[in-house]
């Protein structure tokens, strides 16, 4: 993606939010998708996908982590 923009950077690495809820009722896991921050409103199609493609990776961790 910073070959397309270089203010992309500010949005990698990705950011989680993982928190133990209370009374043994699990975890709740809080991101913003990486396209949301790098894309705003860019219509470089090769930065939106190569933004689709950590959010699609981000996604895989997610459920990974929630399996």
């Amino acid at each position: 993606m910073l070959e397309h923009d270089l203010r992309a950077g500010l949005a990698v690495p990705v950011e989680l939010l993982v928190r133990e809820l209370g009374e043994g009722k699990g975890t709740d896991l809080v991101y913003h998708l990486p396209s949301s921050v790098v894309v705003g409103g860019s219509e470089d199609s090769k930065l939106i996908e190569a933004a689709g493609r950590l959010d699609g990776k981000l996604g895989e961790l997610v459920g990974w982590v929630a399996g």
